[in-house]
């Protein structure tokens, strides 16, 4: 979507989306750099990282899949190795937790992610992207209270948002400061 309309808006921009669902911060900080090391065509990439709700799992008996220490580790390290390019960081989106666990764990016996937890890794992240000027969206701020973006999650698993959500996302991207002045999206610019 956001490549779609910075195409619309004349930008020449090859964006590819690394992700792979389940990933933790762990494994993204083990593979991002050879990732783009095997994508990088002489301009300066600019990286996205996006992740925080994998980190915030529960196991069913409360410990947590990933300790938070560790995910404050696994930022830092990314922010750390990423400083040679531009790089924006998006926290982690809210979740509807009474709809993703009659969807995605009836039998309570999966790992999954809390509001609860998902606010304290946003925390972390926020704060070591602000240690190392990196530009931070807080989706959880950005999305609290918006009826739509949880409409969305109610429409499919309570996790994943629907295609209407995936709008609302790339909506809050291209309205947050860091990235409209990247690309002189803001009016006047």
């Amino acid at each position: 979507r956001l490549m779609r309309r910075l195409a619309a808006a004349g930008h020449d921009i090859t964006g590819y989306n690394l992700g792979i669902r389940g990933d933790t911060s762990r494994e993204i900080a083990d593979r991002w750099g050879a990732e783009v090391g095997r994508r990088r065509r002489g301009a300066r990439p600019l990286l996205v990282f996006a992740f925080g709700v994998n980190d915030a799992k529960l196991e069913p008996d409360g410990r947590r899949c990933l300790p938070l220490e560790e995910t404050t580790a696994n930022i830092r390290r990314i922010l750390r190795d990423a400083s040679p390019y531009r790089v924006l960081v998006i926290g982690p989106a809210p979740i509807e937790e009474p709809v993703m666990l009659r969807h995605l764990n009836a039998d309570g016996r999966a790992a999954m992610p809390t509001m609860t937890e998902i606010a304290d890794v946003d925390r972390h992240l926020a704060r070591e992207a602000a240690a190392a000027h990196a530009p931070y969206l807080d989706l959880l701020s950005a999305l609290a209270g918006n009826a739509a973006w949880r409409q969305a999650l109610v429409e499919t698993d309570g996790l994943h948002p629907s295609s209407s959500g995936h709008d609302i996302l790339a909506d809050a991207i291209e309205a947050w400061p860091a990235w409209a002045d990247l690309f002189a999206l803001r009016r006047g610019a």
